[in-house]
């Protein structure tokens, strides 16, 4: 049970409304409600008068750990109140402290970003798809429909690349929570968790939909095949297959960047000290190779109904490489 449900529960239960909280405590309303919605938390003053207002201790308040029946009691000195920082590691650099304000503005931030980079990594994989329906709907003139078709790949390639580079746009200020170790202040961890679980339904929907889409965007090329030997008709299904494999692989980047947010505010998963600095250091590098890897295999084989499922072998490969690291 986090602050902002344990300010919620004992106001209901002392029969006070925010704007009466906020006159005893000598605040605005506007103060308590952003206490509520765990946008912010109050400083140590607030927590003393809280703690003598609502008859219980300071222990209670700060401890996320302690539930209703843990309220009584004396209140703990501020040394014992003081987050217990013994159970994080040796670093080879300082941590970077983060604030609540901080850690509510990346996680807003990181939704912006999701939106974009997983439109940009859709319409770079939904590229070919009018290469492929040209070919197989205009058969009188395939070089014609294969030169328009091009134009479109190079097109939305470019307008792909340029919307993900637009997500970097203030993003250098969030760029240190991501790959560098954080020191988050006293109620972030509450906050984030519950954010977090409040996304978590969301993510898994999303993240289902994704996969199944792309698990099932072989069965048009395949109903296809079934009723036609035409090359046509099965090419155009090939266009059809890569539309529904963009829209799963939009769905799946953009929870994932969602829902990774919450793992680099907890520095859990991926988001570990030990995985953050394998990522710093080869992250870039490697997607860098196996992106132009993929450009250069689809244009040479201009096989793109196939050559899609380098990413998802990339990822494989990625997270085997990445859990190998973190378990030396």
């Amino acid at each position: 049970m986090i602050l902002a449900d344990k300010i919620i529960d004992l106001r209901k239960k002392s029969g006070m409304s925010q704007e009466e909280l906020a006159q005893k405590l000598g605040i605005s309303r506007q103060s308590v409600s952003k206490w509520e919605a765990a946008r912010s938390v109050p400083d140590m003053d607030k927590v003393l008068k809280l703690s003598d207002l609502f008859d219980v201790s300071c222990d209670y308040l700060l401890r996320d750990d302690l539930g209703p029946e843990d309220a009584s009691g004396q209140s703990v000195s501020p040394s014992s109140a003081t987050p217990d920082m013994s159970a994080v590691g040796e670093i080879e650099r300082e941590p970077i402290p983060v604030t609540v304000e901080q850690a509510n503005s990346f996680l807003d931030h990181e939704i912006q970003r999701a939106m974009k980079i997983a439109t940009g990594v859709g319409l770079c994989v939904a590229s070919a798809a009018p290469l492929m329906l040209f070919l197989g709907l205009y058969t009188r003139d395939n070089n014609v429909a294969s030169s328009l078709g091009t134009v479109i790949i190079i097109a939305l390639v470019a307008l792909g690349i340029a919307v993900m580079v637009m997500a970097q746009q203030g993003d250098q200020e969030f760029q240190k929570i991501r790959h560098e170790p954080i020191d988050t202040e006293y109620g972030v961890d509450g906050i984030v968790r519950q954010r977090q679980k409040s996304y978590d339904r969301t993510h898994m929907r999303e993240l289902a939909l994704g996969i199944v889409l792309c698990v099932a965007s072989c069965i048009p090329l395949l109903a296809v095949a079934m009723l036609t030997n035409d090359e046509g008709p099965i090419t155009a299904s090939v266009g059809i297959l890569l539309l529904i494999v963009a829209i799963g692989v939009f769905l799946i980047v953009h929870t994932s960047i969602i829902s990774s947010s919450f793992s680099a505010l907890l520095e859990e998963g991926d988001y570990t000290r030990g995985s953050k600095r394998f990522d710093k250091r080869f992250g870039n590098l490697y997607w860098g190779i196996v992106t132009a890897a993929y450009l250069l295999v689809s244009f040479l084989t201009r096989d793109w109904g196939m050559t899609w499922v380098v990413w998802p072998v990339a990822g494989v490969i990625w997270g085997a490489i990445s859990e190998t690291y973190r378990s030396r």
